[in-house]
């Protein structure tokens, strides 16, 4: 890589990276602020809010990632313009394209990294913070949540049986369904 280009990366994730964390810090803050109620209502331990909020930033990470990055190539493209870096640049003979090249592929490689979260970081997330919101911070009941509905069983020669959640502490079956078919 040449060192152009490393330098246009390096001030791209730069830009990246601090806009990232200023729309977390805010998607966190106001997300703590709407959750304060239930974490005085229920007496909340700081290790279980601070979980609860730690789980959240692969969801953010998935939802904002793309105006983060258009956010950030603007406000590096504009420094390099306030700088005249763009001019001196052009001045030596490199296209602008040269100089977009570095900011394609670090959003690229951050495009990959991002349906990997929302493909299996994000479901695992939620399902965990589901949990946390209502067995240990709600004390509700643990309910049993069978992953993608997969208890499937034969009740006969024309007939299927899907049971979606389980209570097994009070011997309980949620969403049963019947198929039959003729």
């Amino acid at each position: 890589m040449k060192t152009l280009s490393k330098y246009v990366a390096r001030e791209y994730i730069k830009m990246l990276l601090i806009c990232f964390s200023a729309v977390t810090t805010v998607y966190l803050l106001v997300h703590f602020l709407g959750k304060l109620d239930e974490f005085i209502e229920f007496k909340a331990s700081l290790s279980l809010i601070i979980r609860m909020i730690l789980l959240k930033i692969p969801r953010i990470f998935y939802e904002v990632l793309p105006i983060v990055s258009l956010l950030a190539t603007l406000i590096t493209l504009s420094l390099f313009s306030r700088h005249n870096e763009i001019i001196a640049m052009r001045a030596c003979g490199i296209r602008l394209n040269r100089l977009l090249v570095p900011i394609f592929f670090v959003t690229l490689i951050l495009s990959l990294l991002a349906l990997a979260d929302g493909e299996w970081l994000v479901p695992y997330a939620n399902q965990r913070l589901s949990w946390l919101d209502d067995v240990a911070l709600k004390k509700k009941p643990h309910l049993l949540a069978l992953k993608n509905n997969r208890i499937w069983f034969r009740t006969g020669t024309n007939g299927f049986c899907n049971i979606r959640k389980v209570d097994p502490d009070r011997k309980i079956l949620h969403g049963v369904t019947l198929y039959y078919f003729n």
